[in-house]
């Protein structure tokens, strides 16, 4: 999975560690979503842009949908949104 999440950590001026206290999440969530090593959950994604002021598609920018909450099924990005 491609995400932005590092870029516009870093373009906020933002080392992981402080993005991690802020959110709260640990440091080692952060790495392993900015990699691809874990996805970013559908809750993590929606505060992920509530903080950076963002829509949840420029997060995953290369991806039409996102995981749903509470199961594996994903749900249409628009209805995110909306």
């Amino acid at each position: 999975m491609h995400n932005r999440l590092e870029a516009i950590r870093i373009e906020r001026g933002l080392s992981r560690g402080e993005l991690a206290r802020r959110l709260p999440t640990d440091y080692v969530t952060i790495w392993r979503w900015e990699t691809g090593r874990m996805p970013i959950s559908h809750d993590a994604l929606l505060r992920l842009a509530r903080f950076f002021q963002i829509l949840p598609a420029e997060l995953l920018p290369d991806l039409g949908t996102i995981p749903a909450p509470h199961d594996d099924s994903a749900c249409i990005l628009e209805e995110v949104v909306q």
